[in-house]
């Protein structure tokens, strides 16, 4: 593995402005990327070890020799990894001391990614869950990608957080958290604090011809869900228009601490005032009995398209 190079990981939930956030790193002079080079790690090495780990059970406690774990150890395979991770990569341009990569939904694997790429860096982006998860759910409508409702974006958000929050605990030496809306109200300011993070070069110049050329405010850069003039000084508020009462109280119930720890408002009345018991034995069933309703809804209309 390239110990010359820097590798830059941008984290966190889907729709918090990963992309925007990719795109202004990339373009910093030392900093190189690949388009599209997140799928390596997210769609071939982690699902490769994910079915070691089951092949390694039904191999220990059934005997099955079908698989790799018959075949090979643990630590062969990492060095397989290894040399996989070092044959993608190596096309960084030598003249690139940093690479920086998008990693929307890798924070359960950072205690990985630092085993195989030991000079990585995260910065975590953190976004209002309430405004990340309306903003899936309304792609997911339009594109049929990702969460299509509140209660399992809510549990996913929380999830995700929890997941670096665990990282942060033994390396918060590697990692920098930004949130989405100070990068929005003041992106010169946590665009210089990022750079000094990673390293480079963070003139003021340079920082301001980045942050104008990717202005969210005039070019949003990621499938936008709201126009750009909703937004109110940079405070969203977009989850108090669109989401109706017994989801904002859903989220705030399953999130509220998490969201406090942020600075995020929340309503603490409106989880008192519905107790713990409806939440958990009406609203949360309430919400998988319509997933499911529209899960059996689009097979049905699958099996009616295949018989006409």
């Amino acid at each position: 593995m390239d110990t010359t190079t820097t590798f830059i990981f941008i984290i966190g939930a889907p729709r918090s402005g990963t992309t925007w956030l990719h795109k202004m790193i990339s373009e910093h002079p030392e900093v190189s990327t690949f388009n599209g080079s997140n799928t390596f790690l997210q769609g071939y090495i982690f699902p490769l070890i994910e079915k070691y780990k089951h092949e390694k059970k039904e191999f220990t406690e059934r005997g099955f020799t079908r698989g790799l774990p018959s075949k090979i150890t643990q630590k062969q395979l990492n060095s397989l990894i290894i040399e996989y991770i070092r044959i993608f990569y190596q096309f960084i341009p030598e003249n690139k001391q940093y690479y920086v990569e998008k990693a929307t939904d890798l924070t359960s694997e950072l205690n990985s990614i630092k085993y195989f790429i030991p000079n990585s860096k995260f910065i975590h982006i953190v976004r209002d869950g309430r405004n990340a998860v309306l903003s899936e759910v309304k792609i997911h409508k339009k594109y049929e990608i990702g969460i299509d409702n509140i209660l399992l974006g809510a549990k996913k958000w929380v999830s995700q957080i929890l997941d670096v929050r665990e990282y942060q605990s033994k390396h918060n030496q590697d990692i920098i958290e930004i949130k989405y809306e100070d990068l929005f109200q003041n992106t010169n300011l946590y665009l210089t604090r990022i750079f000094d993070f990673l390293g480079v070069s963070n003139e003021t110049g340079l920082v301001t011809k980045i942050s104008e050329k990717y202005n969210y405010k005039r070019n949003m850069v990621s499938m936008p869900t709201n126009n750009r003039l909703s937004f109110s000084d940079g405070l969203f508020n977009t989850y108090k228009k669109e989401m109706n009462y017994f989801e904002l109280t859903l989220f705030e119930y399953l999130a509220s601490d998490i969201l406090k720890d942020f600075g995020y408002e929340v309503d603490n009345k409106r989880i008192s005032f519905i107790s713990n018991r409806l939440i958990k034995y009406v609203v949360i069933p309430y919400f998988n009995t319509k997933y499911f309703l529209k899960i059996l809804a689009k097979k049905i209309k699958i099996k009616l398209s295949n018989i006409s």
